[in-house]
């Protein structure tokens, strides 16, 4: 934030630090954002579970994802369904991750719903998606007061569909790991 308490995504010059661009943002980011092809994706710490899409040529906000919950941790990227298309993953603060298409010319649309059944204010990392076969969601929250639970959900190739399939598998690997 700024001094003045404002919020905002800002991207500098690596070789002398000065300011590029500086872009607004509604909310406290929540982690740091994850970039894709040319677009900046920036999790806001709000009531919404708002995603800002900025620019990262120009700085300029092109879209916003919400997933009417708040987030629970950082964004993880995987594999589309066709070439240069990604998914984006954003975990909510309970028991779930939403899933949204992104294409370089596309605006982000909703894939699927994952049913993770993680409690509320758990997740102590960023997801990860494994690819280069099938690919996987890892996703590790806490399990009590001495514990970490760390579960592999099966990523099956997403659909196209009326509105966001829900899945409700179970995770395909569970351990929980002493710590």
């Amino acid at each position: 934030s700024d001094a003045d308490g404002s919020f905002a995504l800002t991207a500098r010059d690596t070789r002398t630090g000065s300011v590029v661009w500086r872009q607004p943002l509604d909310a406290p980011p929540f982690g740091r954002p994850l970039v894709v092809g040319g677009r900046a994706y920036q999790p806001l710490r709000d009531d919404a579970g708002t995603v800002a899409e900025v620019d990262v040529g120009t700085g300029r906000r092109t879209g916003t994802l919400a997933v009417r919950q708040r987030i629970g941790g950082g964004l993880a990227v995987g594999p589309g369904t066709k070439p240069g298309e990604h998914e984006l993953f954003v975990p909510a603060d309970v028991g779930r991750v939403f899933a949204f298409l992104i294409g370089p010319d596309d605006a982000p649309r909703p894939s699927r719903v994952l049913v993770t059944d993680h409690p509320r204010d758990t997740l102590r990392a960023d997801p990860a998606v494994v690819a280069g076969g099938p690919a996987t969601l890892i996703l590790a929250h806490a399990d009590g007061p001495s514990a970490s639970r760390v579960r592999a959900f099966a990523l099956t190739p997403p659909t196209a569909s009326a509105g966001p399939p829900v899945d409700e598998r179970p995770p395909s690997a569970d351990a929980t790991v002493p710590g």
